[in-house]
């Protein structure tokens, strides 16, 4: 009898998957928690009456969501497991058993610590199910982190006992910090030229400290 059941579930999932393509859609961002950690958002916008099924609904029911962290040898490493915001409970009486599961969206989140700092970007495979009124389909997000970009800066020696010190600043691989966007709009407004002569005047200062001096 149970395998007439799951039989009959398997043709319900197929007759989901023809009619419906995609009731889960999967969204990225990035926030950043130090210098070295990061968090990685996963946000999910499920269609009204569908179920996604959590990470940790019960095995022997609808198929668990599973989040596969792609490259991460030599490039970062994953700390602790993916938090997940609260999901609700029912009892599936076809399988018997209570699943877990989202309605309307979902957040997800994973912490990791950065090892290469030249990574510029993380790739996500989110695989699971949802279902509706007993048909269900498998879902996937094929999701793109993009790592933010550190800026880092010197002050030109001649300017460093000035109150209008002014700040160059060069794009490299790294984090980007939340507060150098205040930092920029308290710059003064410095000519082309002048900023060609400080770099000229500075070049040694650039060597000498490989732009170790943060502008925050």
């Amino acid at each position: 009898m149970k395998k007439i059941v799951s039989l009959f579930a398997l043709f319900l999932t197929f007759m989901g998957t023809a009619q419906i393509v995609e009731p889960v859609k999967w969204t990225s961002s990035v926030v950043k928690v130090s210098d070295t950690e990061l968090d990685l958002i996963i946000s999910a916008s499920i269609e009204n009456n569908w179920h996604l099924y959590s990470q940790f609904t019960p095995e022997g029911g609808a198929l668990p969501l599973v989040f596969t962290f792609k490259n991460q040898k030599g490039n970062y490493q994953l700390i602790g497991k993916t938090k997940e915001g609260k999901y609700k409970k029912s009892f599936n009486e076809i399988f018997e058993i209570e699943e877990y599961y989202f309605q309307t969206s979902a957040k997800f989140t994973q912490r990791i610590k950065i090892l290469n700092p030249k990574l510029k970007t993380i790739s996500l495979l989110a695989d699971g199910q949802a279902c509706i009124d007993g048909k269900c389909v498998q879902t996937e997000g094929n999701l793109v982190f993009n790592l933010p970009v550190s800026v880092y800066c010197f002050i030109p020696r001649f300017l460093k006992k000035s109150s209008q010190a002014l700040l160059i600043c060069f794009e490299l691989s790294g984090y980007f910090h939340p507060t150098l966007a205040s930092s920029w709009s308290t710059l003064p407004s410095v000519s082309l030229p002048l900023i060609f002569i400080s770099l000229i005047l500075n070049l040694s200062i650039v060597f000498q400290f490989h732009l170790e001096l943060h502008c925050f």
